[in-house]
């Protein structure tokens, strides 16, 4: 009889010890996994987004950068996308006088060369000496304020990577000495913006 008690007791410690232990375990506090990183459709700011964003299979990509000196091809980038894409804005902010008058033509250029236009999307003229052609953009007419109209193409096709190039090009009487000189200042930026579709 005292045989079973104590097997019985035993028995009772071992469930009663086996309980509190799982019970311990349900209680000890877990790892917790912190993961950083990008949220699926985030953006750091919505005014502005980065050079490239896509829906539903159509790409837009933006091209900024800066006019070059000393060199009558004063801006010059490559189509950002494999193949053919629209061109349908390209847009011209000086901030810095040119050191002599001048024309602007802006378009595709041939195959390895920056200096022929093909195509334009952007020509206006002429700047005079120490005046500045201030913000221009294609299909827009002459402002009110005395600004430059870019012209009246709305956009252009660009083959995939096809060079479009700004060039200064100079009325009878000039010349482009002062922009081949180092010293010769013609500060702005630009934009490109063009759309693709993938295919």
């Amino acid at each position: 009889m005292n045989k079973e008690k104590i097997i019985l007791v035993l028995a009772v410690a071992v469930v009663a010890g086996g309980l509190v232990w799982a019970g311990s375990l349900l209680n000890t506090p877990g790892t917790i996994i912190n993961q950083v990183g990008e949220k699926f459709g985030a953006v750091s700011n919505v005014r502005d987004l980065g050079p490239e964003m896509g829906q539903l299979g159509l790409q837009t990509g933006v091209v900024s950068g800066s006019f070059k000196n000393s060199t009558t091809t004063f801006i010059f980038f490559t189509n950002p996308f494999p193949g053919t894409s629209t061109l349908d804005l390209l847009s011209l902010h000086q901030t810095g006088l040119a050191t002599t008058t001048f024309s602007v033509s802006c378009g595709t250029t041939r195959s390895g060369t920056r200096g022929t236009i093909v195509n334009n999307i952007v020509a206006f003229g002429t700047v005079a000496t120490s005046t500045s052609m201030d913000l221009v953009s294609n299909n827009t007419a002459t402002s009110t304020d005395g600004g430059y109209s870019g012209g009246s193409v709305n956009s252009i096709k660009v083959a995939g990577s096809q060079n479009i190039s700004c060039i200064a090009t100079f009325p009878t009487g000039y010349t482009d000495v002062t922009f081949a000189n180092n010293a010769t200042t013609f500060a702005g930026k630009f934009w490109a913006r063009f759309v693709y579709s993938i295919r």
